[in-house]
Parts: C-alpha cells; sequence; structure tokens
C-alpha cells in the first residue's frame, strides 16, 4: 500500500463551472509525465458532479510525477489556485502497486507493525496489576491504544506495502479497470509475503535482544496460544471485523490534510479494533512467532493453520468486499 496524492480536473464545458487545468502551467517547474498516468482509486461523490448530482465522465487523467508525493501535492495545490475542482483521495498507482510490487516496502510494512505490536505487549501486556485487580477493560485499552497505531502509522507516512490495506485499494484498482486480477493476486502475494518476513524478522530481534520483561513475555505466550487455538470459523470474522476498521483507518489518513489528522485517523479505528480483540493477519505475523520463541506450546503449522490462514481470508473480505466494494456500490465508477 504505497500510499500518494495525485490530482484530476475536468474538462470546462457550458454544464461544467470549472476552469481546465493543465500540468504544465504548475508553478515551480513541476514536471509531469503524462505517459505514466496513475490509477484513480477512491472518488467521492462531491467532487465532480453537476447540480443534478451526476458524476461527470469526463474526468481528466491522474497524472504520476517522478516525485509522486511531492510533485503531486504540488501540482494539486497549483491546480486549486487555478481555480480546478481537485481530487485528493486515496490512490493505488498502477505501475508500481499492482503490476511491479515492491517487495522491500512489504517487508517494512511488516517491521513497522511489528514495532507497533512489540509496543503494545510491552506497555499493555505488562499491566499485571490491573488485570489482578479485575480490570480486564483498562488492560485491552492499553493494549490496543499504545502499540499498533503507532505502526499503522509508520506505514502511512513512511511508506509501506501493507497486505491488508492492499485488499481495498487494489480491489479498487480493478473495479476501476486500472488493473487486472493477476495484478491483484500478484500485489496481495507479494505484499503479505513481504509483511510476513519483516514481521518475524522483527520478532525474533527483539527474541534475541532479551528486551521483554518478564510480565509481557509471559502474555504473549498467553496470547499466542489463544489465536493459534481459535476455531476457524471465529478466526474468520475476527479477521473481517479487524481489517473493517483497519481500512477506514487508513482510507481516513489518506484524506486527511496534515500529519495531525492522519494520526486521528488511524488512532481511533486500529486501538478499537485491538481493544475489542479482532485479529489482523500482520500483526500476528509478529505476536505469535515471539509466543513461539519464548516457549508458547504451539507450532509453526498451528500458527499458519489455526490463524494466519482463516486471519487472512477475513481480512481480505472486509477490505475487498466490505470497503472496497460498498463504496464500489454506493458511488459507482467515477468515469461513469
Amino acid at each position: 500500500m504505497n500510499m500518494g496524492s495525485a490530482c484530476s480536473t475536468q474538462a470546462a464545458t457550458d454544464t461544467q463551472p470549472f476552469r481546465t487545468f493543465k500540468p504544465s502551467t504548475a508553478k515551480g517547474g513541476i514536471g509531469v509525465d503524462a505517459s505514466k498516468t496513475a490509477v484513480l482509486c477512491i472518488e467521492y461523490q462531491n467532487e465532480f458532479t453537476t447540480e443534478g448530482g451526476k458524476l461527470h465522465g469526463a474526468v481528466g487523467p491522474v497524472m504520476k510525477t517522478t516525485n509522486m508525493l511531492d510533485n503531486t501535492v504540488g501540482v494539486c495545490a497549483a491546480a486549486r489556485e487555478a481555480g480546478a475542482k481537485v481530487f485528493h483521495e486515496a490512490i493505488s498507482f498502477a505501475e508500481d502497486a499492482s503490476d511491479n510490487p515492491n517487495k522491500g516496502l512489504g517487508i517494512l510494512a511488516g517491521c513497522y507493525i511489528a514495532f507497533g505490536s512489540c509496543l503494545a505487549m510491552t506497555v499493555g501486556g505488562a499491566c499485571q496489576g490491573v488485570i489482578a485487580g479485575g480490570n480486564l477493560g483498562l488492560q485491552k485499552l492499553a493494549l490496543g491504544a499504545i502499540g499498533l497505531p503507532t505502526g499503522l502509522m509508520m506505514v502511512v507516512t513512511a511508506g509501506g506495502e501493507l497486505f491488508t490495506g492492499n485488499t481495498a485499494f487494489l480491489t479498487t484498482a480493478v473495479i476501476e479497470g486500472k488493473a487486472n486480477f493477476g495484478q491483484l493476486i500478484k500485489n496481495w502475494t507479494v505484499s503479505w509475503l513481504g509483511n510476513l518476513v519483516g514481521s518475524v524478522f522483527l520478532a525474533y530481534l527483539v527474541f534475541a535482544s532479551g528486551a521483554f520483561a518478564a510480565p509481557s513475555a509471559a502474555t504473549v505466550k498467553a496470547i499466542t496460544t489463544m489465536k493459534a487455538n481459535l476455531p476457524f470459523g471465529q478466526a474468520v470474522m475476527r479477521g473481517i471485523l479487524c481489517n473493517w476498521l483497519v481500512v477506514m483507518g487508513i482510507w481516513q489518513a489518506t484524506a486527511a490534510k496534515d500529519i495531525v489528522g492522519k494520526v486521528f485517523g488511524i488512532w481511533l479505528p486500529i486501538s478499537a479494533f485491538v481493544t475489542m480483540g479482532f485479529e489482523h493477519s500482520v500483526a500476528n505475523m509478529f505476536f505469535l512467532p515471539m509466543g513461539l520463541f519464548q516457549g508458547a506450546e504451539v507450532t509453526w503449522k498451528m500458527i499458519f493453520m489455526n490463524n494466519l490462514l482463516p486471519v487472512t481470508i477475513g481480512n481480505t473480505i472486509a477490505g475487498a468486499i466490505f470497503m472496497a466494494g460498498s463504496y464500489a456500490l454506493m458511488y459507482g465508477k467515477p468515469s461513469k
């Protein structure tokens, strides 16, 4: 899920009150490579509408620049100054995200989520006094609020290919006709495997460092045993509930125009899914191997077959159907 920003404009006609914006008029000498067109993934209902509320078909191309983030932001700003209605929202770049997914960014995303998971265990997993006092709700809140949101913030702001987010964004690209099913499967496979490598790698580094204190180590062992013994159907359902919130957090963060908005867009949904006990496949790529390294009575087969497989299925259903599919059903294609 390599996040960026892009702009598009509509041609001016008698029924379209917005002026045409040409990228060549952008201030500051911003260059646009028109031969590399990005994929417009999400478009909200009010961006390109007539007075009657019907979506225009004449939406201009979304340009990919040499510097994906900085230059496109500049082009968008210049377009707004020129009076154009600019779409500035979540996109997936066809060349980078679907046809040629970046394996390194998948590994980095796995590491970032693993850092967040480690933080969650270090804080929430060490609240033994709170647990002993019977206040499990407070312990779950600490587990959810201080950890995984940090990991996802790093993915979204620094860049990374996160499988759970790609389940929605690549599905939207396919719905738009900007990517095909083969590209979608390739992206999902590469990002999932990259996330796995990064998460397990970081789990081993943390284990080898001896940084996990006794309370956190005991907690991660207990969580690993529980997760590796979930009934298959329950794991799928928890995966659906989890990724519905995760993609919503990414969706909101992408809509935000500054870092503060991105932080709040991510923090509330992510802390919510952890607090409620739902299942995130990439986070589990850290939790379960860490529990195994710490001596939990589970096997790699249990980790993959009892948890990662059903949770991945649930995460995929949520991203592809509950988020990408539902918004496509509500708003249709921007080109229609």
